[in-house]
């Protein structure tokens, strides 16, 4: 069993904003990373199938200039573009992708440099 601490800040300089924070306990971490060549695609093993396990989905990036997209292994998910990170619970991290067993990432060809892009899921063991 792990215990992740989680947190977040997000706000305007002198406006409006929202902070949060707490822990998730979670069966399982798995973490990945990869980097993708411009213009080129690479598949990505999470070997999470079962998402309905999935209790924390996080997903940074080096850019957030909409030229890299990921995408989850069924054929019906959706192609995320990211425009920032990717921080979802529960339910919803569930939505993202039907099949976490293989991602797809893939970096626009412009700009020319490499895109690396980091994965940390939580799952419950049942």
């Amino acid at each position: 069993m792990a215990s992740l601490a989680w947190s977040v800040s997000v706000g305007a300089g002198s406006g409006p904003g929202l902070t949060g924070s707490g822990t998730l306990d979670a069966g399982a971490v798995t973490t990945a990373s990869a980097e993708v060549d411009a213009g080129t695609n690479q598949d990505l093993a999470l070997q999470i199938d079962d998402v309905t396990r999935v209790a924390m989905l996080a997903v940074t990036c080096n850019r957030y200039d909409g030229s890299i997209t990921i995408k989850g292994g069924d054929a019906g998910d959706p192609a995320l573009v990211l425009t920032g990170p990717i921080f979802a619970f529960g339910a919803v991290a569930q939505r993202l992708a039907a099949s976490l067993g293989t991602v797809k990432v893939t970096a626009a060809a412009a700009p020319a440099t490499p895109a690396s892009v980091s994965f940390l899921i939580a799952t419950s063991l049942t």
